[in-house]
């Protein structure tokens, strides 16, 4: 592994500590999001079409290069549990429905993604910071771009362009054949109303098919959100993040910088997020892929 690449990670890294240690200690703003005993459900629904190459087969037994559209929505249910006011455990299940159409021929396909257990801790840094750092083990989903059946092929074509749409963010629960450990932190700094969450997430994984180039990937996501509340139920923000590569390679990702407008609406226990991302720079930047987002999250 090139080891230049994991200077940017430190760099983020010392940044969120510095930026969290220097904010003043004023009156209490953070909100409590993990009472103990308290459920938390989120549902999250991304639609975009994507034109990815695919290999086609010819009656000669050669294959042709082909683009394919691929019209995919793709959905997450997850639910979380407070075991304490600081500990916190949860399970997202991600699935994508799309249409495949290439050399005249269209099919529909549906896949799971790697369903993914997790586990956070939160400590409060100051009255008005605090930090999360999280663990997830992700696994399990369909498709399989090796394999010689249709289907296989198909689950895990639609996959990929689910993970394109978004950017790559939480790549892990859409890459098909491997398995992950996603350690994270986050750092949440909130001051009347203005609000700074960078945040930096690996994924280590590893190839359960046996047969794939590289069996053992890192990848990292570094962003940040930036936002402010208005009335204390309407937030207008703005999310990005980077996509990285450090170590080995996978080959339908490339490094990506996307940006996502976002209004945020809360109404009692539920929160509504409608969010635009758009690629600025990466493979699918240019022709650009435009998702929309679909969040809700109900708090019990």
């Amino acid at each position: 592994m090139d080891r230049a690449w994991l200077l940017p990670l430190v760099a983020a890294t010392a940044s969120i500590s510095l930026l969290a240690r220097s904010a003043g200690a004023q009156e209490a703003e953070v909100e409590d999001d993990w009472p103990e005993g308290k459920w938390q459900f989120v549902f999250d629904a991304l639609a975009a079409t994507v034109k990815p190459d695919v290999q086609v087969p010819q009656p000669d037994g050669t294959t042709t290069t082909e683009n394919a559209k691929v019209t995919a929505q793709s959905a997450s249910l997850g639910a979380s549990y407070g075991i304490t006011d600081h500990w916190r455990v949860g399970l997202q299940l991600p699935w994508t429905t799309a249409t495949i159409q290439v050399a005249g021929i269209s099919r529909s396909v549906t896949s799971f993604g790697n369903a993914e257990l997790d586990g956070w801790y939160q400590h409060d840094w100051s009255p008005e910071v605090t930090a999360t750092y999280g663990l997830g083990l992700a696994g399990g989903g369909q498709g399989k771009s090796t394999s010689n059946a249709q289907t296989d092929q198909d689950r895990a074509l639609i996959n990929q362009a689910i993970s394109d749409a978004r950017g790559y963010a939480f790549d892990a629960r859409y890459t098909s054949g491997r398995s992950s450990a996603i350690p994270s932190m986050e750092v949440d700094w909130f001051h009347r109303g203005l609000q700074v969450e960078p945040y930096l997430r690996l994924q280590f994984l590893h190839d359960v098919t046996g047969d794939q180039p590289n069996p053992n990937v890192t990848t990292s996501e570094i962003g940040a959100r930036l936002a402010y509340r208005w009335w204390r139920v309407l937030d207008t923000g703005l999310r990005t993040w980077w996509f990285a590569i450090p170590g080995g390679n996978v080959e339908h990702v490339a490094s990506s910088f996307v940006v996502e407008p976002e209004l945020r609406g809360r109404i009692g226990p539920v929160t509504v997020l409608l969010g635009l991302l758009v690629p600025v720079a990466g493979p699918y930047a240019n022709p650009r892929i435009v998702s929309g987002e679909l969040g809700v999250q109900l708090d019990l």
